[in-house]
């Protein structure tokens, strides 16, 4: 007999749960030859050689997340500072070729907002950066090096002098003081035409980043809970996929589609709720309440009510539909957490305590795990039909 579960363990099913991201290629209809490129292979291999990002690229991950800002403004060599202080976020786009920034600030008593790119030019062997906000109209383009560890990165780009009405330039320099702090100075010509500090912010990281060992245990754990589907599923005939051993117990095919709903479904809340709340440092238990998600939400031996958008209703027209569905969204749940290193700092109250994003995510998995099992209780039906 199923016992019943405590209820903090019920309450928290009810209450928890109920994105540059990949999809899994899909195959080419059968019958239908793949387009290929007029290009022999070596020129396949050139192209393909600036296309992959490369070792260039990896400086400007450790500035994936989000950071408060304190800028000092000079107006002219000599003149009283301008303080303000931002926030700025840093994400990975276009398969980790590019970093884009957006920053929401103030300068001189007005709201500052801007964004910009940077990469690396595999071709031209150097960083580039752009740069727009809404105190103009114009775009900023810089290249630049670093000084070979990843420390120091110099910019330089021209710019319009809009009061002398000619042309300008800047220097940028980014210091790197280690994985939680780092410096922007820019450079420009003064009135003798002489370089002068014009602009200095400093980036402290609003959360320490995700360590390693909890980015590599959650991006295990959500591809192994997504092999545990495709494997149980594989092969299932028309008849199996309907199959429902009791009135009110899903098929495995309402079983797939409950997974690719809630997919989204809690990417949703994790989004939309958990990472918009206020960044903090309290303590907690960390790796205590991260076992505890993964075993409450794995257990079978209770059940729980789904919630609505959740429930399975025929909103896909096959069962390969609804798997295709889950893996291309749970493509874009790995590159959440991949780009995502300030999980540990969100938090949101459920009935079991305080839980942050990355416990959300192995909420995710341990709910893959979950319905997996209930597939299988369903396979192992003595009246489940052999083909």
């Amino acid at each position: 007999m199923r016992r019943r579960t405590p209820l903090f363990a019920l309450a928290l099913i009810a209450a928890l749960g109920f994105a540059l991201a990949a999809q899994e290629p899909k195959p080419a209809p059968a019958g239908k030859p793949q387009p290929q490129l007029p290009m022999d292979p070596a020129a396949m291999e050139a192209m393909m050689k600036y296309a992959t990002p490369g070792e260039h690229h990896k400086p400007l991950e450790a500035m994936i997340g989000t950071w408060n800002t304190q800028s000092t403004f000079w107006p002219a060599p000599g003149a009283p500072p301008l303080e303000s202080t931002g926030k700025a976020r840093h994400s990975s786009i276009l398969g980790g070729r590019f970093l884009q920034t957006t920053y929401e600030g103030d300068m001189a008593g007005q709201p500052f907002t801007g964004q910009g790119t940077v990469g690396y030019d595999q071709f031209k062997n150097k960083y580039v950066e752009t740069w727009m906000d809404n105190f103009g109209t114009m775009t900023l383009y810089s290249t630049g090096e670093c000084d070979g560890q990843g420390g120091v990165r110099i910019m330089r780009g021209d710019v319009d002098d809009l009061l002398a009405g000619k042309p300008s330039w800047f220097r940028s320099v980014y210091r790197f003081d280690g994985p939680d702090r780092y410096s922007l100075e820019m450079f420009g010509p003064g009135p003798d035409g002489n370089e002068f500090r014009m602009l200095q912010i400093v980036h402290t990281r609003a959360s320490a980043a995700l360590a390693p060992a909890d980015l590599a245990r959650a991006r295990k754990h959500l591809e192994q809970s997504r092999s545990y589907l495709q494997g149980a599923i594989a092969g299932l005939s028309k008849k199996q996929w309907s199959f429902k051993a009791a009135p009110d117990r899903w098929s495995p095919a309402e079983i797939v589609e409950h997974l690719a709903l809630s997919e989204d479904f809690l990417m949703g809340i994790i989004q939309e709720r958990v990472m918009t709340t206020p960044a903090t440092h309290e303590p907690r238990d960390l790796r205590a309440m991260d076992d505890k998600i993964l075993g409450v939400i794995a257990d079978r031996t209770f059940s729980a009510q789904a919630p609505e958008p959740a429930r399975p209703t025929g909103r896909f027209q096959t069962p390969q539909a609804a798997i295709e569905h889950f893996l291309a969204s749970r493509a874009k749940t790995l590159a959440f957490l991949a780009n995502t290193p300030d999980l540990r700092a969100h938090l949101s109250e459920t009935p079991i305590g305080k839980t942050d994003g990355f416990q959300w995510l192995l909420f995710i998995s341990a709910h893959t795990e979950r319905h997996t099992k209930q597939l299988l209780e369903a396979m192992a039906d003595p009246k489940f039909p052999a083909r």
